[in-house]
């Protein structure tokens, strides 16, 4: 298991995500209700994604499964954190 300073994906989110992992991130984060759609992909809440996406956040160690639903990991609280800042540090 790779540590939280030794992981890209949480030490520069922007970078290491694409923007649709970095939607599902926040949609996780948002949303309760989690379904997945007869054709193999994921709805949470009103937003759809592919299981690709998923499958590689929980594979960055970012997501993980609970149940029938996913649910951020310490890794991926922090890479959310950093995807709210301001990406050009002003207040």
């Amino acid at each position: 298991m790779t540590s939280l300073a030794d992981n890209p994906a949480v030490t520069n989110p922007r970078k290491s995500l694409s923007k649709p992992q970095q939607t599902a991130l926040g949609a996780i984060a948002f949303f309760r209700h989690q379904r997945v759609t007869p054709g193999g992909n994921v709805e949470i809440g009103n937003k759809r994604f592919s299981s690709s996406v998923l499958t590689g956040l929980a594979a960055q160690g970012l997501v993980t499964m609970r149940g029938r639903e996913f649910a951020l990991t310490t890794a991926g609280q922090v890479a959310l954190a950093k995807l709210k800042e301001d990406p050009h540090g002003s207040a």
